[in-house]
């Protein structure tokens, strides 16, 4: 019953430290679907979608472009990484499906399995970005026989209005110059006042 009591116990404070966290001033949380694209022949994978609350197959298409919404995941649900299995490793007997299936790629049973990369359905923006903000686009292509995915490279210029991240950036190093001005001048202030009282 203890054992049980203590279970439970890790398992709520796992949900509490994947709880969904506001941002600070000036930033807002967005919704960020992962987008995959490919023209590559990728029938020789399956892929899957593992996150601390579920394993969920994903079906790709090559030519298109397949979009994982945020919708419905919150908490710890929202932290996932894309795993691709070689068709060729799943040879075990029996009905390779639901928590069989599950269980084997959580505990690395594939043994050419690889994590493509992994991807948090909540992107942290400022508030100013947010109308121009989308989210990374993946491209997953075939290497030497293997598959890969192609990372999002920063960008620096957000929109089509030339307006780049450096707009961003300058108020806020304006801000710290301001505050770290007030405290100087609070501070002199404060040893002046010291000194007439002495």
């Amino acid at each position: 019953m203890r054992s049980l009591l203590r279970i439970s116990l890790i398992l709520v404070l796992c949900t509490v430290a994947f709880a969904d966290v506001a941002p600070d001033a000036g930033f807002t949380n967005v919704p960020a679907d992962l987008v995959l694209i490919t023209s590559a022949d990728l029938s020789g994978y399956r892929f899957f979608l593992e996150s601390p609350m579920s394993v969920e197959e994903v079906k790709l298409n090559a030519g298109s472009t397949t979009v994982i919404a945020a919708t419905g995941r919150g908490g710890a649900a929202r932290y996932a990484k894309l795993i691709a299995v070689p068709v060729s490793d799943m040879t075990i007997s029996g009905d390779l499906s639901g928590g069989l299936l599950d269980d084997l790629i959580r505990r690395k049973r594939f043994p050419n399995a690889r994590e493509l990369l992994s991807h948090n359905f909540q992107a942290t923006i400022t508030i100013i970005e947010k109308p121009v903000w989308k989210p990374p686009v993946y491209s997953l292509t075939i290497e030497n026989g293997v598959v890969i995915a192609t990372k999002p490279e920063v960008v620096t210029v957000v929109g089509g209005s030339g307006r780049s991240l450096m707009m961003y950036a300058i108020p806020v190093v304006i801000g710290g110059v301001l505050i770290t001005i007030a405290i100087a001048i609070i501070g002199i202030f404060l040893f002046r006042r010291s000194r007439k009282r002495v």
